[in-house]
């Protein structure tokens, strides 16, 4: 009885670890408290899908567990842990290792199929809910609602605070995605599109702390505090005005070195 107890938390070790693996490779690019505010919403639905899980590994692990060695080693710990990953990462093999103890037409037709797209609607069902997470704040943000309401300061204010954190972030943003048009996000790009990208990059708690205690100006002679409208016209280095005060923050998408450089993926600055 004590060996069926180990066992059986071996396989739902193994489950959880699997699980935990799949979401990290597959939301890679959102922070960790999102993550875990999503987990927070969807646990029940997680806690049923594990224990389904559970049932069809413990019974692939009893089928094959008359096939492999009775090492102690194999039977409690290897062969377990085995079936649990094997349930969440790999269900397709499951018919090829059980397929002469269960009929073919069961594995192919019902099980196989069935834990398959259980596994992808599972992982669906917490993508939307990540993303439901991220939509909430920045609705929130633009309301003033609980977390994301600041005191002293109304929605506009906040959205200027948006705006300029992004341009203090905005080339760690378009580095990090080899996009350089992000660089260019300036006037005419609402605010909430810039929350997307910074909640991302920031995490949910440090963009909040920043957002409650903006940075000063970016540079000597920049008293852009965050206005809607940052600049009137477009231009190169030539139609700058000499000495341009702070040339590393104005204009640096006019920098077509730079621009090629977060497009390839360089770090090295060309300023």
């Amino acid at each position: 009885m004590s060996h069926q107890i180990l066992q059986t938390s071996v396989v739902l070790a193994a489950i959880i670890v699997a699980h935990i693996l799949v979401i990290k490779l597959t939301f890679s690019g959102y922070p960790a408290d999102y993550l875990r505010i999503a987990f927070t919403h969807t646990w029940v639905v997680l806690i049923c899908i594990t224990a389904l899980q559970l049932f069809v590994g413990f019974v692939v692990f009893y089928v094959l567990s008359r096939r492999v060695s009775s090492d102690p080693v194999v039977q409690l710990l290897l062969l377990p842990g085995s079936c649990g990953f094997l349930v969440v990462l790999f269900p397709g093999a499951i018919g090829l290792l059980v397929r002469s103890s269960v009929s073919a037409d069961l594995l192919k037709k019902k099980l196989i199929r069935r834990l398959i797209r259980l596994n992808s609607w599972c992982l669906r069902m917490f993508g939307r809910e990540v993303q439901r997470c991220l939509e909430r704040d920045n609705i929130d943000w633009q309301r003033s609602c609980g977390k994301w309401s600041f005191p002293g300061v109304d929605p506009p204010g906040v959205g200027g605070r948006i705006r300029l954190l992004y341009e203090y972030h905005k080339e760690q943003i378009a580095r990090e995605r080899k996009k350089s048009d992000l660089m260019k996000m300036d006037a005419g790009v609402h605010s909430g599109r810039k929350f997307y990208l910074l909640a991302k990059h920031l995490g949910r708690n440090r963009l909040h702390s920043e957002i409650a205690s903006p940075p000063g100006p970016l540079g000597p002679g920049y008293d852009w505090g965050g206005r809607p409208e940052r600049r009137r016209k477009h231009g190169d280095y030539a139609d700058r005005k000499n000495p341009d005060p702070n040339p590393n923050c104005s204009r640096s998408y006019d920098n077509d070195r730079l621009m090629r450089a977060i497009d390839a993926g360089g770090t090295t600055d060309y300023y």
